[in-house]
């Protein structure tokens, strides 16, 4: 219908209805502006009846009431400051907001910080990506909590969680606790006190012959408070070489001196006469040595195929065997190594032989070659390496060269295992 502006002149009374009274409730319902109504009293829209015009008055938000089968009330927020009605089909960017536990994420593509409150969290398939010291776990009384900080990585890296059969704990490297199930490989410091002295302590495990079915790994020590005591399985195989006698260092302790005498081409230190070890059953040693000269004197100290005493410059041609040394005229230390063929192959690692103590660590498993002087780990090797059945000994010589001046080899204890 039309309402119409009658336009009568007729102010009416206080207490009569008069024609400027009809003509604001036309105007009110013939989109004039008129005064403001204050509507006290409830208004009822029928679905679709209550029409939202555009700023032009050429087309409406039309809106439509759900299917309720009871009365329900729509409270609106308390403002701040002038908002934006949020939908669910339309992209919008949304401020100021937190999901509760009752809200489902599905977008695949959600960053972090959204705080799910009161129940477990399933980002299901999406990458989720914490920046530094988000992560935060509480403790059940919530009253404290574990933060977790990144470490200054340079690129991408995986921290796999390994499958567990049962409830376990996370480790931590200053954290006291009990290991269990665990296989120490070469690249492990055993927490060596100042100067790298090594002390004299080993296990009691004797061992003889070559086992053929699953090896145990076993230990020893060769105390160097002896000419050749050992104890473990490699308790009873060295053999002296060369004039030992004991001695005591201030700083590293009890140790033994062998001397080469005063003879060209003559040797001095320790050598195993039974071949107690393969490549396959993972050879490590850690030790302790010092050499009385830098020139002309040979070294090795490794495993090799040979029982009999090093000869010459070169140590393993023709052996099997791996290990590091010099030849007379070296001035630095170098990685040993063969397969059995004619000529042994030698790797500078640019540490100089010195008449200090160093140390040295050195494992052969069923990949590659491992080894560290001083601490400094070297190049590790893949090729040119004993065979996995090969039957090794382990020497730690040095011997003369042309010259007829005696040198001394100075052993501290070594700690030896395998398998």
């Amino acid at each position: 219908m039309t309402w119409k502006v009658i336009a009568i002149s007729d102010a009416g009374t206080a207490s009569k209805f008069g024609g400027d009274d009809l003509d604001k409730v036309n105007k009110g319902f013939a989109g004039i502006d008129v005064d403001d109504y204050d509507i006290n009293a409830d208004w009822k829209f029928r679905s679709g009846k209550l029409n939202i015009r555009n700023a032009a008055n050429t087309f409406s938000y039309n809106v439509i009431g759900a299917a309720l089968a009871a009365d329900r009330t729509l409270n609106l927020p308390l403002l701040t400051a002038t908002d934006t009605v949020a939908v669910t089909g339309l992209a919008q960017t949304l401020s100021n907001k937190t999901l509760d536990s009752t809200c489902v994420v599905n977008d695949a593509n959600l960053s972090a910080n959204i705080v799910k409150e009161n129940a477990a969290n399933d980002f299901g398939d999406f990458d989720n990506s914490f920046k530094d010291n988000r992560i935060r776990i509480w403790n059940p009384a919530d009253t404290f909590r574990y933060t977790i900080i990144g470490g200054a990585i340079a690129a991408n890296r995986n921290a796999s969680l390994p499958v567990l059969t049962a409830d376990d704990s996370f480790a931590f490297i200053n954290q006291t606790q009990t290991f269990t199930n665990k296989t120490i490989n070469s690249g492990y410091d055993y927490g060596q006190p100042a100067n790298n002295i090594i002390r004299g302590t080993g296990c009691d495990n004797p061992y003889a012959g070559s086992p053929t079915g699953p090896v145990v790994r076993r230990t020893g020590l060769f105390a160097a408070n002896g000419a050749t005591e050992a104890s473990g399985f490699v308790g009873g195989s060295f053999t002296a070489i060369g004039t030992n006698s004991s001695m005591k260092n201030t700083t590293e302790g009890f140790g033994q001196d062998y001397d080469t005498t005063a003879v060209a081409n003559a040797n001095a230190g320790i050598r195993q006469g039974a071949t107690r070890w393969r490549r396959e059953w993972g050879c490590y040693c850690i030790g302790r040595i010092k050499i009385s000269s830098t020139s002309d004197v040979r070294a090795f100290i490794g495993w090799s195929s040979d029982t009999a005493e090093i000869a010459g410059e070169t140590t393993l041609n023709n052996f099997s065997g791996f290990g590091i040394g010099k030849r007379a005229a070296d001035t630095n230390w170098f990685t040993m190594r063969n397969d059995g063929d004619a000529t042994e192959d030698r790797v500078d690692t640019t540490i100089a032989q010195t008449t200090s103590f160093l140390t040295f660590e050195m494992q052969l498993d069923a990949t590659n070659f491992q080894s560290k002087i001083d601490g400094v780990a070297q190049t590790t090797q893949t090729t040119e390496l004993p065979a996995s059945a090969t039957d090794l000994t382990f020497h730690c010589e040095i011997e003369t060269g042309a010259g007829a001046a005696s040198k001394t080899l100075s052993i501290m204890p070594i700690f030896f295992r395998c398998g």
